[in-house]
């Protein structure tokens, strides 16, 4: 999970994933929405790939640093 804002202890919520396991993705594609105490924000792809894994679901909440999903290329 990327971090966001100024703190690195403000925890996200993983509102839902935009791609399922065995999709593709491309660069810079909406991966995920998550919401922060300020926000509600949409993530994108930092490299192209196949979602190999989510390993945090949507309504998890999680902190910047945290591994939520691998992508393979």
């Amino acid at each position: 999970m990327p971090q966001f804002g100024e703190t690195s202890e403000e925890e996200i919520s993983i509102r839902c994933w935009l791609k399922s396991p065995g999709e593709e993705v491309a660069a810079g594609e909406a991966l995920l929405e998550i919401e922060t105490d300020k926000a509600t924000l949409t993530v994108e792809a930092a490299e192209s790939g196949r979602l190999a894994r989510i390993e945090k679901p949507a309504g998890e909440v999680v902190k910047p640093g945290v591994v939520i999903g691998y992508l393979e290329a």
